[in-house]
């Protein structure tokens, strides 16, 4: 998936240096206005547009959305009388992700709701996860490589071919070819340290209180230099 193609310590370094370069946004969106104008619920269509984003609970709704289009994706790529081509299955597949994705991490990062980043947050995780379980399922593999070495329902381009190697690659790097137990054990050490990154990158910008007596003296903190030089 082109979601994955980002390892995890990738997508925590983007993640901080979102929250850097969306600082001004951020201040925006937590401005206080001297009046609010009052908008009528009718016409509020949730953010970006999107009415499901009405409140918070929405991602909820976005995440079973993606779910389901997932499975009918999945089902496509594996039947054996597919119509389209499997680079394209998967690019549809791909882009069904990232639509729920990436407006979720953007969210999670600038909303100052923290029900809204909270819940923004969880579609994250839920939504890489899948991509987890996709990255480690035999069938799926077995299919795209099928159609990627032997032969497809139409011609590939060259395009179509650098593609198909690249969500090859991607299943490659998450053990595919491991036995169930250890793909398994992958997918779990995926999600436990997504969820501490951005559990880290929520936090870091945070201010914390330190009793000066914990601080190193400035000699100390010297010698400590020193040593590292």
């Amino acid at each position: 998936m082109k979601l994955a193609k980002l390892g995890h310590w990738e997508r925590l370094l983007q993640a901080v240096i979102c929250r850097r370069n969306f600082g001004n946004l951020a201040s925006t969106f937590n401005k206080q206005l001297s009046r609010i104008p009052a908008v009528s619920p009718k016409l509020s269509k949730g953010l970006f547009g999107i009415p499901e984003l009405a409140s918070s609970e929405g991602f909820i709704a976005l995440e079973e959305r993606v779910k389901c289009d997932t499975d009918d994706l999945v089902a496509e790529s594996v039947d054996n009388g597919r119509q389209r081509k499997m680079v394209e299955v998967f690019d549809e597949l791909s882009d069904t992700l990232c639509q729920v994705a990436d407006l979720a991490e953007f969210v999670r990062i600038a909303h100052p709701d923290r029900k809204f980043s909270e819940a923004a947050e969880n579609a994250c995780i839920n939504i890489n996860a899948l991509v987890e379980r996709l990255n480690t399922n035999v069938e799926l593999y077995t299919s795209l490589r099928r159609a990627t070495e032997e032969s497809d329902v139409a011609p590939l381009t060259s395009v179509d071919e650098h593609v198909s190697k690249l969500f090859l690659f991607d299943f490659e790097q998450s053990g595919i070819h491991l036995p169930e137990n250890l793909r398994e054990s992958i997918v779990g050490l995926n999600d436990r340290i997504l969820r501490l990154g951005q559990r880290f990158a929520m936090n870091s910008h945070e201010p914390r209180r330190i009793p000066k007596h914990l601080l190193p003296s400035l000699e100390e903190s010297q010698n400590i230099y020193s040593l590292h030089i």
